[in-house]
């Protein structure tokens, strides 16, 4: 991605997931109200430097709509899920070839 390039993911009010490209650090129009939205430094092995991602597997629930998304990077997975609030978790932390 272009400097200053962003994805936001955010939970739906029907528990799907939403992405969308952002603009680091502004977020969208349609981000309302403005403080029930937040930027957060991932923990773990993520964060700064993370590196690019490799892979997206879209998560479906039983209607075929995508609630989660994994990521896949170099040296590990992130598994992101949509519900009341997003949450997300490191899969494993070495992915098989």
């Amino acid at each position: 991605m272009a400097e200053g390039a962003s994805v936001l993911l955010w939970n739906g009010t029907d528990w799907t997931l939403g992405v969308a490209r952002g603009s680091w650090p502004r977020l969208p129009g349609g981000a309302w109200p403005a403080e029930s939205w937040e930027f957060a430094v991932l923990p773990g092995p993520l964060g700064e430097g993370a590196g690019e991602i490799s892979s997206v597997t879209p998560i479906r629930n039983r209607v075929g709509e995508i609630d989660g998304v994994v990521l896949g990077f170099a040296n590990f997975r992130l598994e992101l899920t949509s519900g009341e609030s997003l949450c997300w978790a490191v899969v494993d932390e070495q992915p098989e070839e």
